[in-house]
């Protein structure tokens, strides 16, 4: 069962005290969404979006995300990220891996405009999608932004 989950906390008081994940895989889409409707509602947490899901933010609304960032994709769906309040900041690596067994799928996604603060690795693994993550959006700050080679096939 898909829906929405509003983190509405008065601004920089956690709403979510431990990792989180989103979405379950099935649904579609953006079936399961955490919404934030505040700033700063998450600590130093790891995040996890499964192919189902989404995180939204509100115009005007960012965070910072101390924690690991696990993007899923798979068959029918894959994760998503919508910055759309922008001046959301990642502390911490990305990584995008496919479920087992994907033979088609769309890639993951992050939309809108993030900053880091110091370099981030975001390791993208290959699979059937002809592009494996797609950034639409500035990234901008002080780091940098790394990608690991693609393993080579035997």
């Amino acid at each position: 069962m898909g829906g929405d989950l509003r983190l509405n906390k008065t601004a920089g008081v956690n709403a979510i005290d431990g990792n989180i994940i989103v979405g379950d895989d099935f649904g579609g889409a953006n079936a399961d969404r955490l919404v934030f409707l505040q700033s700063n509602q998450i600590g130093v947490r790891a995040v996890t979006v499964r192919s189902s899901g989404q995180l939204h933010f509100d115009s005007g609304v960012s965070d910072t995300f101390n924690g690991t960032l696990s993007l899923f994709a798979g068959a029918v769906s894959s994760a998503n990220i919508n910055f759309a309040g922008g001046g959301s900041t990642l502390n911490d690596n990305v990584t995008v891996t496919y479920l087992p067994g994907v033979v088609t799928s769309s890639g993951a996604s992050i939309t809108g405009d993030f900053g880091m603060t110091a370099t981030r690795t975001f390791t993208v693994n290959d699979g059937p999608a002809i592009n494996d993550l797609i950034i639409s959006g500035i990234v901008s700050g002080a780091g940098g932004l790394t990608k690991p080679a693609r393993a080579s096939l035997p």
